[in-house]
């Protein structure tokens, strides 16, 4: 437990915004001293409890509208919360939206100098920190441009070099890394790293990104509706938040005993696998094929949307021709949400000879998948093309299913190596 007294508490704090249904009711109320109400109250966050500490980097997970931005504009200072209190011993930096307290017209050396002047740090410090915050930034002559002719990731290496150079008690980030490039996102969680690491200031870090949250940050708290819904250790709070957002899917069984009776349709598809396509997916037009269902299955045939980091599964989908197709080709692809691919296979490149298909057959595919992911969120995609021609499809579907991996990697890294190395072994002279 920290004894040492916290750099940011914030003790039942509450936020209301009044809602108008018509335009001219906040007039009505102002004509009426209040007594006729046109507005319904919306609270945004609702007794809410926190305390961070130096060298801690709390993630903040929820989904869009739980009130995550609301809370960093309270904290810092944009916005005045209606009860509760929030204090901050220290100064707070904040990277809350792109462009924000900059001005267009200015050069970004300019705008250095003005953030800081507003911030009370004079001049001579920041012509001090100047070379480390052009070298982080990386803009070139566009330091000396204005605002105006940058681009968003411009603007987000900008905000980050300058804020965080500056050398802050507390830096606020809010998923505006996520418009980077992804060398300089690299850059920027390397040295929030540092930052955490040197126990004298402290991060608070709002993203989708799961596995981020994981790996970089000391404690989690979960927002859902204006309220702490959970707060600990980043695995469990994702764990948590995960299948939340899955729907409460259970079904992380790893032993046959509690293996799940599963329900099997006409066709061999599991009822529980019958193809619910996620927000993301992308359907093509069939071309000889279609697709019945897409899950996920544990070793001991478990349909599950999670599983257990760590743990093998199966990637299962299921095919009916609806023309005769000649030794098609069986594809899978897994991706994280930014696009990223993890895995990319097709029988072909397996060495794989499928048979010829016939009218109306079904074919149920499965994909191992060995231990290796680490926890967060992905995307499969999956269908079947001809084999003497790999892009022209009979059945697509992209990003249709979404599934998590849960808990504790035995590593940080987002994927590994499932085998020992081969060693050529070494020889040695005398």
């Amino acid at each position: 437990m920290n004894h040492t007294a916290p750099l940011v508490r914030a003790t039942n704090l509450s936020k209301r915004f009044k809602i108008y249904p018509k335009p001219n009711g906040r007039l009505i109320e102002w004509l009426t001293g209040g007594r006729v109400q046109r507005h319904a109250d919306f609270w945004a966050l609702r007794g809410l409890d926190m305390t961070l500490y130096r060298g801690e980097c709390l993630g903040i997970v929820g989904a869009n509208g739980s009130g995550k931005s609301t809370f960093l504009k309270i904290l810092a200072g944009t916005l005045t919360p209606t009860s509760g209190s929030c204090s901050v011993d220290g100064k707070v930096m904040a990277i809350l939206e792109l462009g924000t307290g900059f001005n267009r017209e200015l050069t970004g050396r300019q705008n250095i100098h003005l953030a800081a002047q507003l911030l009370g740090i004079g001049a001579d410090y920041v012509n001090q920190k100047m070379p480390d915050i052009e070298a982080f930034a990386a803009l070139g002559e566009f330091m000396d441009r204005p605002i105006k002719l940058y681009s968003s990731g411009m603007q987000a290496r900008l905000a980050f070099s300058l804020f965080a150079f500056l050398e802050p008690d507390v830096l606020i980030v809010d998923e505006a890394l996520a418009v980077g490039d992804i060398s300089f996102q690299r850059k920027c969680y390397r040295h929030m790293e540092q930052m955490i690491g040197s126990g004298r200031q402290a991060v608070i870090f709002v993203t989708h990104d799961l596995h981020a949250v994981t790996k970089l940050c000391t404690r989690a708290i979960w927002l859902r509706n204006g309220h702490v819904e959970l707060e600990g250790e980043p695995p469990e709070v994702v764990e948590r938040y995960q299948r939340f957002m899955l729907n409460g899917e259970e079904g992380i069984a790893t032993t046959a005993s509690r293996r799940p009776a599963v329900s099997l349709d006409e066709s061999g598809v599991p009822q529980s696998g019958r193809l619910a396509r996620c927000e993301a997916a992308v359907l093509y037009p069939s071309g000889g094929a279609e697709v019945l269902g897409l899950w996920l299955e544990l070793e001991d045939g478990t349909v599950t949307q999670m599983v257990r980091a760590g743990k093998p599964f199966r990637i299962c989908y299921a095919l009916r021709f609806v023309a005769p197709a000649m030794q098609p080709v069986f594809g899978t692809r897994v991706t994280t949400a930014r696009g990223d691919v993890l895995i990319g296979i097709n029988t072909k490149m397996t060495g794989v000879i499928t048979p010829d298909y016939a009218l109306g057959d079904v074919e149920i595919v499965r994909w191992p998948v060995m231990a290796g992911l680490a926890a967060g969120d992905y995307f499969i995609s999956c269908g079947c093309s001809l084999y003497d021609d790999p892009l022209h499809f009979l059945a697509r579907e992209v990003d249709a299913y979404r599934f998590a991996i849960t808990g504790a990697a035995a590593t940080g890294a987002l994927c590994n190596l499932t085998g020992a190395p081969l060693l050529a072994g070494a020889s040695c002279t005398a």
